[in-house]
């Protein structure tokens, strides 16, 4: 019973909001990766209420929109891309917990691109793939927040010089995930996030945070 919708709306204080399309030849998605590269909106894969995709659409005015890869080297999947050194890089996506996955080892991927279209799979130096909300700051490349693999979250957080070589290190914030994460400044700032556990009786808990962390550029 999912109902998707292809309305363009704009704002610039995120209190009004102007439609600019009723009605627009945006593919009608949900878990997609969007970004903006090159002067232009993109948006890749995601899922559309029946199966998932691996093509990739952009835009130069957020209204019309092409599609200029129908398929990409990377499996159908939700994915979550953005961009660092020049590049555009993908990590890890899937499919929703249950569905069917043509590639289950799609969550372990790193693929990477140039223009957004042609895309490369790249192996990373790292002893899992990081996890958790990307953001790039003081020229690195950082996850901060995660799940594990054994449904675990972590506390930790990951930074990369080139997004190949990772380093893990301690954070001192509660274990949590789907933290989030911006810039503002000199500082990169975290907050929110959750984390779950289960109750003797099986129900699972979940706790939500509202503290704020900051940390400097070094």
């Amino acid at each position: 019973n999912m109902k998707l919708s292809s309305k363009i709306f704009r704002t610039r204080d995120f209190k009004t909001w102007e439609t600019l399309a009723e009605k627009s030849n945006l593919p009608e998605r949900v878990f997609y990766g969007a970004l903006v590269f090159r002067e232009k909106i993109w948006l890749f894969g995601g899922f559309d209420g029946r199966r998932y995709h691996n093509d990739v659409w952009n835009s130069a005015d957020g209204v019309n929109w092409r599609r200029v890869a129908e398929k990409t080297a990377w499996t159908p999947r939700a994915a979550g891309v953005f961009e660092f050194k020049g590049k555009l890089w993908l990590f890890g996506g899937g499919v929703i917990d249950g569905e069917k996955s043509d590639n289950p080892n799609s969550r372990n991927e790193v693929w990477t691109s140039t223009d957004g279209i042609n895309c490369t799979e790249v192996k990373i130096n790292s002893p899992k793939l990081p996890s958790g909300t990307s953001v790039v700051f003081d020229d690195k490349l950082w996850f901060i927040g995660g799940n594990r693999n054994d449904g675990r979250f972590d506390s930790a957080l990951f930074v990369s010089e080139d997004g190949l070589n990772w380093q893990s290190q301690s954070a001192p914030w509660t274990p949590r995930g789907a933290v989030a994460v911006w810039v503002f400044g000199d500082k990169l700032f975290m907050t929110g996030g959750k984390y779950s556990y289960t109750e003797p009786n099986g129900d699972i808990k979940f706790v939500y945070s509202n503290d704020v962390w900051a940390m400097s550029r070094r």
